[in-house]
């Protein structure tokens, strides 16, 4: 099992297919494996940045990505990680920081917290950073 995590690049919301046509589930499709993906349009990775709009998560992934709910529920409990574990973890997730002008240094800090977390998680698990598609941070 492969699991990406990101935003709206991960989801693939401006593809022909969405979800289907992301680089995400090609990946995984070209690799003959089990795959999932964990990201939502618009959403950032540090928590207390969204832009204003109905549509926008309202946590950030570094909250978001640990909760069994969608980013909208108020009511959200933790995901039970040990419903499966993944060989391998490929996080792809930056744009929408930079977009809305998140402090590099906030940003630094709470990409290696959710790094850190995630391995508590999942000691044995593969990590893969991707830098963002446009470089930023």
């Amino acid at each position: 099992m492969i699991e990406f995590i990101g935003n709206s690049i991960t989801t693939g919301q401006h593809t022909t297919k969405g979800d289907l046509s992301a680089y995400a589930w090609l990946s995984g499709e070209l690799l003959g494996i089990n795959h999932t993906q964990i990201s939502y349009p618009g959403i950032t990775l540090v928590d207390g940045y969204r832009y204003d709009a109905d549509w926008a998560p309202r946590r950030g992934q570094s909250v978001q990505y640990f909760l069994m709910k969608q980013p909208g529920n108020e009511v959200n409990l933790e995901w039970n990680f040990r419903a499966y574990t993944p060989k391998i973890i490929v996080i792809n997730i930056g744009t929408n920081d930079y977009n809305l002008k998140v402090p590099k240094e906030i940003f630094q800090t709470s990409y290696y917290n959710f790094i850190k977390d995630i391995r508590v998680r999942f000691p044995k698990t593969e990590i893969f950073i991707m830098r963002t598609f446009a470089g930023y941070y």
